[in-house]
């Protein structure tokens, strides 16, 4: 059932394209996989085969160069002339020196010249002989070693390898053929016995050489990716030739090397092997392109003429969908598809009529609910100032009388700006800076004030009266309550990350997080907040507003953030 409707439910023109591909494509694809994984077996096996035969052969050639080395080492360690030197009682320096050079230096030189891949031979001596020098040396010295112990209490030769210094230990035999306490030390070029190994030519591989205790003799990987490479204990004493580690499989060849107890295992990702079957499924992936362009041509020729001005109409909904409201398509066919289209058209321009009123509707009551908002700003002030006057009349003299005067009237032309709600920048901060002066000489000039202001701002526009609310609820509620220290409001202007920002900020008393709460949220006696906050969201958007920061006993920071006007 759910194929049926899959089926019901697809394009008329991917109907088509898939009756087509059923016909022709399937039969050829069912022949290229099928060729595919043939190719991919065969090549599997012939890569088994080659690196089998590549490790032994390496192997085989290791073995070989042990077995010499092993031999050499047999061969000193019973060579009765230097058991005898090494063994003797000396009762001179000259004596021990004369054995040395006479003895046992040529001995070892005519070894070394013969084994070029012998680098050192040296003998750990218990007796008198030991000297400081490469060829004799007391045994003491290595009694701390790690090797020490194995070789102590072993018969025949032992291997080690310390960051690719490679070498075999053994003791001595006497004349008697017992075990001496004396250590043959014998040093061979690492790369040199793994040259076999460093020979091997191949993509996405590693190889561990590996002692009896899973040491690491020798290491190698060629992965590009470096997570693929194995560590030796996953792939140590496998005995299966596919390993899976990591979500990667892997084949694996082991091959032993009897004369020291070494293990080499070889290993490749599956996956670079199947790289070399990409030139089968190529061609199986061309002639498929081929058959289904063939298909998709006749195909799109042969529907043209039923689908096409259902599709047409199709990429008009889906312009209608991002918000293009205009059905830019015409049709004089009488058919199902043409009605379809008439029927559309006529929806969508009554839709465009019935947004066009809802959009002015709302305009009127946004410009309704903010005019009432402003209509609820306290006019007290407008009585302070007049008293103010007043008995600054009596006080002083009539300079203070025409400061104040000047002040009121720039505060009153700033704040009715001939009726229109939008203000300039320049104009709102010259309203406030009036305001502020006007209640500096009320004050008695307690309070300083500090403005920082980017005259950059001035050419932007903004709705008025949105600073001269701060200001007075910072004079109200944080100067005129401080107690201790001189009061003082700083206020500044600037563009941050794309926006208009105005920073007001009082050291008076400051407020506590529920007051700060309740500023934003509903309508507190005595400030003005709300109404800003309100008025700002109503004309920008919710993005924008105000925010408050403060500190008991300390500070107030009142932030307002508005956009750059789009017409600037």
């Amino acid at each position: 059932m759910y194929l049926v409707r899959l089926f019901k439910n697809m394009k008329f023109r991917k109907k088509l394209f898939l009756s087509y591909i059923i016909v022709g494509i399937i039969p050829i694809l069912i022949l290229g996989i099928y060729l595919y994984f043939q190719e991919r077996k065969q090549l599997v096996y012939e890569t088994n085969q080659n690196i089998t035969d590549s490790v032994k052969q390496a192997a085989e050639n290791i073995n070989y160069k042990m077995n010499i080395y092993n031999n050499l080492s047999y061969y000193i360690a019973f060579n009765p002339d230097i058991n005898s030197a090494i063994n003797q009682k000396y009762t001179n320096n000259y004596d021990v020196h004369n054995s040395i050079k006479n003895i046992i230096d040529p001995y070892f030189e005519t070894l070394r010249s013969i084994h070029k891949d012998v680098e050192t031979i040296t003998i750990y001596s218990a007796n008198s002989i030991a000297q400081n020098s490469s060829v004799v040396t007391p045994k003491d010295r290595i009694k701390d070693s790690y090797w020490y112990k194995k070789v102590i209490n072993a018969n025949d030769t032992k291997w080690f390898c310390n960051d690719k210094n490679l070498f075999s230990v053994r003791k001595l035999v006497s004349g008697y053929g017992e075990l001496s306490p004396n250590i043959l030390y014998m040093n061979i070029n690492y790369d040199d016995v793994f040259q076999e190994l460093n020979k091997i030519i191949a993509n996405e591989y590693g190889v561990y050489v590996l002692d009896d205790s899973n040491n690491v003799i020798f290491a190698k990987n060629k992965f590009k990716d470096k997570e693929k490479a194995l560590i030796p204990k996953q792939i140590a004493n496998t005995k299966i030739k596919n390993l899976k580690e990591n979500n990667v499989k892997y084949i694996v060849t082991k091959y032993k090397v009897s004369e020291c107890g070494w293990n080499i295992y070889f290993y490749k990702p599956m996956k670079s092997i199947y790289i070399n079957v990409n030139k089968i499924l190529f061609a199986v992936i061309f002639m498929v392109v081929i058959c289904c362009g063939i298909v998709y041509s006749f195909t799109k020729l042969f529907s043209y003429i039923f689908v096409n001005r259902i599709e047409k109409l199709t990429k008009e909904v889906r312009l209608i969908e991002m918000g293009n409201l205009q059905l830019n398509m015409n049709t004089n066919s009488e058919d199902e598809i043409g009605k379809l289209i008439n029927s559309f058209k006529y929806m969508i321009s009554r839709i465009n009529n019935l947004i066009k009123e809802v959009y002015e509707s709302k305009i009127n009551e946004r410009e309704a609910e903010m005019k009432a908002l402003q209509a609820q700003i306290n006019p007290h002030f407008l009585y302070n100032v007049l008293s103010t006057i007043n008995w600054k009349a009596i006080e002083v003299g009539s300079e203070d009388i025409s400061k104040v005067t000047q002040e009121l009237s720039t505060f009153y032309r700033t704040t009715l700006n001939n009726g229109k709600n939008i203000i300039s920048i320049k104009d709102e901060i010259a309203n406030t800076k009036s305001y502020i002066e006007i209640q500096s000489i009320m004050h008695s000039y307690s309070f300083d004030v500090i403005y920082n202001i980017n005259k950059e701002l001035y050419n932007y526009t903004t709705i008025k009266l949105i600073l001269q609310p701060i200001v007075e609820n910072a004079i109200d509620h944080g100067i005129d309550e401080k107690r201790q220290g001189r009061g003082i409001i700083e206020i500044s202007g600037n563009i941050v990350n794309g926006c208009i920002e105005f920073i007001i900020t009082d050291n008076g008393t400051g407020i506590d997080n529920d007051m700060k709460e309740r500023l934003l949220s509903q309508t507190s006696k005595g400030y003005g907040l709300k109404n800003v906050n309100d008025r700002i969201k109503l004309f920008y958007g919710n993005d924008y507003g105000i925010s408050i920061e403060s500190e008991l006993n300390k500070y107030t920071k009142v932030k307002v953030i508005i956009p750059i006007p789009l017409s600037q």
